[in-house]
């Protein structure tokens, strides 16, 4: 069995006086990636969250190409991407780039995401997110697995 660490990087505002400084806590979380790789762990989640809602870490692609560049052994995953509120070519792109920067070491995870608060902060509906998860999915899995993937009209975000 392996075993992996993550987090959830939760850190409301429902915490009150309890609320974590997020800069200081993120730098925490990527330390915290570096110890589970020295004590053993399989692989490191990070998750997606938005507007310090919930958590407080917009960007798991950009913290796991840190972890990449702090470690050697362990796999870095995102614990989930929140595809639907997100551009999929873009998507892909920085997840195909963290796969080359940790040599071969990321793993991929997406999903629909619950939280209505995040769809409203971009814009966008909830109502819809089932359709565009599967929309997006499609386009991230044939630029993991096309050679020379195109498109013919503009993907939205």
């Amino acid at each position: 069995m392996e075993l992996g660490y993550f987090t959830l990087t939760d850190n409301p505002p429902d915490y009150g006086a309890d609320r974590r400084d997020a800069n200081q806590f993120l730098r925490e979380v990527l330390d915290e990636g570096v110890l589970a790789e020295d004590l053993g762990f399989a692989s490191v989640w990070l998750p997606e969250h938005h507007f310090g809602l919930f958590g407080c870490l917009p960007t798991p692609a950009l913290y796991l190409a840190n972890l990449a560049a702090r470690t050697r052994r362990v796999k870095l995953a995102p614990g989930t991407v929140v595809l639907p509120i997100n551009q999929p070519l873009r998507v892909a792109e920085e997840f195909l780039s963290l796969d080359l920067l940790s040599d071969g070491r990321a793993i991929f995870c997406a999903g629909r995401g619950y939280d209505h608060r995040e769809y409203d902060g971009f814009g966008l509906s909830i109502a819809e997110s089932r359709e565009r998860f599967d929309e997006a999915f499609e386009l991230v899995r044939r630029a993991f697995t096309e050679e020379n993937l195109t498109c013919s009209a503009p993907v939205a975000a």
